[in-house]
């Protein structure tokens, strides 16, 4: 399979998007004090982790394999993406999944929901539908993070079934309407759904009892955690690596400096959606129900799109996304956030101290400890399951693609796109 050639940037952007994640969690979890919220300030990263990793899904999804649907039959053109697809996100995925049913005893404790829970979990579809068992979101149940390979196993299948057409849009001014367009509609979407946010509510929520009300809520389930709020991020990253591929030719002198500004201009955007969303009270209680709402999603995607976009065409911030140190620790960028629970978790205390200058001191030594832990395991995971098992299960099935799949001459049959989950 041909693939485009390889844009560095997007593999040290990888690494910002789990690491922001990594450093607002730690701070989360492990800088928290029984008469203090100053860990909210630290954890402010965890407004841009999620965006930032499936916009740049979208982008690297149709930039390398956009060109694998117009080339290849429609289903052996399936059956590679989702070859590939399955090498890179299962593996590492199953283990940590059995890992985290074994730390919890979920299957001592659980007998009557193994089956139902793990048959979700194991064919990656927990987020798919809002289900609830004994008070408990299904994604909340075992494994928290996996909540987002699940997410982006349903953009695989959504890109292989239609968005690969997003290729149809070949000129340059056809992808940037496109794009910009898009981002009008959502944006529109979303202060309608402000505005309305009682229909995301359902009365069963009452039901759930405090404090994980929210947390297991059908609202925070419906905004954040389903793939269908989470889905215009990841076409927005595709409608954005359309437009990339568009423009064909280098930048000159002109659009360089205009892109250099576009990129200062996407920081200055998110640094005010950071700021907004740490401001948030009653002082202001309509802007706070926006950002509140939109936090939830696509508030930040189209500030991460276009610097995305002017990383890679005008390579803005090269040397720092680009240098040596951040590709390597963007390779292992899926170990780096499914590994934290654990790496974190066990330096948390189960009772807060009261905020003084030693109890900060301790936290934040354990805040620092539990990343360098991170990284450390997660170079571990990549070396002795991400890459030796992604390269097994290309190799052995890359090259078999079934006669009947490889002779699929149309995206109509739906099945053949299905094999993929």
């Amino acid at each position: 399979m041909e693939s485009q050639g390889r844009i560095e940037a997007l593999t040290g952007l990888r690494f910002l998007a789990a690491f922001s994640i990594l450093f607002s969690h730690a701070f989360d979890w492990l800088f928290h004090f029984s008469d203090s919220d100053v860990s909210r300030n630290f954890s402010v990263l965890s407004v841009y982790g999620m965006p930032l990793f499936f916009v740049l899904s979208g982008f690297v999804i149709h930039y390398n394999y956009g060109s694998l649907f117009a080339r290849e039959r429609y289903g052996s053109a399936c059956w590679q993406f989702g070859v590939a697809r399955f090498a890179r996100l299962y593996p590492l995925f199953v283990v940590l999944l059995l890992f985290s049913c074994a730390a919890d005893s979920f299957f001592t404790n659980n007998a009557n929901l193994v089956v139902r829970i793990l048959a979700r979990y194991l064919t990656l579809t927990q987020t798919w539908k809002y289900t609830v068992y004994d008070h408990r979101m299904l994604p909340n149940w075992i494994f928290g993070l996996s909540w987002s390979v699940s997410t982006e196993w349903f953009f695989y299948l959504a890109y292989a079934l239609l968005i690969f057409r997003v290729r149809a849009l070949g000129s340059v001014k056809t992808a940037l309407a496109a794009t910009v367009g898009f981002v009008v509609l959502v944006f529109s979407l979303s202060v309608w759904g402000s505005d309305h946010r009682g229909l995301f509510i359902l009365p069963a929520d009452g039901n759930l009892g405090t404090p994980d009300l929210f947390n297991n809520s059908f609202y925070r389930w419906a905004l954040y955690f389903s793939p269908y709020a989470r889905l215009p991020e990841f076409i927005l990253g595709c409608l954005v690596a359309q437009l990339y591929l568009a423009l064909k030719e280098k930048p000159g002198p002109v659009e360089q400096r205009a892109g250099q500004i576009a990129g200062l201009l996407s920081l200055v955007f998110l640094g005010w959606a950071g700021w907004a969303w740490v401001s948030m009270g009653p002082d202001h209680p309509h802007v706070t129900n926006y950002v509140s709402f939109m936090s939830l999603n696509f508030g930040v995607a189209p500030g991460l799109a276009l610097m995305i976009f002017c990383c890679a065409r005008y390579r803005i911030f090269a040397g720092v996304v680009d240098a040596p140190i951040m590709l390597a620790l963007g390779e292992r960028s899926y170990s780096i956030y499914l590994i934290q629970p654990w790496t974190l978790n066990i330096l948390n205390k189960a009772t807060p101290e009261h905020l003084t200058a030693s109890s900060a001191a301790d936290a934040l030594l354990r805040v620092i400890l539990g990343i360098l832990a991170t990284l450390v395991v997660a170079d571990a995971t990549y070396r002795l399951i991400e890459v030796p098992a992604r390269r097994w299960l290309r190799k052995r099935f890359q090259r078999v693609a079934p006669r009947t799949v490889g002779q699929a001459t149309s995206p109509t049959p739906v099945a053949s796109a299905l094999r993929m989950t």
